[in-house]
């Protein structure tokens, strides 16, 4: 469960709108757990996020490798409108930039 700790740290900068400090902490959740897609997914949008096209891809075909066709859906990681509000503004745009597809959240 350790890769969980990890992607929630990475998350929580990601929320703050500091992307370049989320990376390490969701490059140790994939370090731990390669096949959880959601951290694979987070970290292909910070990449995208700060305009490195070259890493995003880089992860986004990791990502390919290993998504079965689950959907992130962010209401499983907090019913609050204020935490669905900032994932959309500063996480779910990186990741639809990277080119994965998610989808829009209703508040």
């Amino acid at each position: 469960m350790r890769w969980m700790w990890f992607f929630w740290l990475g998350l929580i900068h990601a929320l703050m709108g500091a992307p370049g400090d989320a990376i390490p902490w969701f490059e140790r959740s994939i370090a731990v757990n390669p096949r959880y897609w959601v951290s694979l997914a987070c970290l292909s949008g910070a990449y995208s996020s700060l305009g490195d096209t070259a890493k995003a891809a880089q992860v986004r075909r990791q990502y390919d490798a290993v998504y079965r066709g689950e959907e992130l859906d962010v209401r499983h990681y907090s019913q609050q409108p204020a935490f669905q509000r900032l994932f959309e503004e500063r996480v779910a745009n990186g990741i639809r930039q990277a080119g994965i597809p998610l989808p829009s959240i209703k508040t």
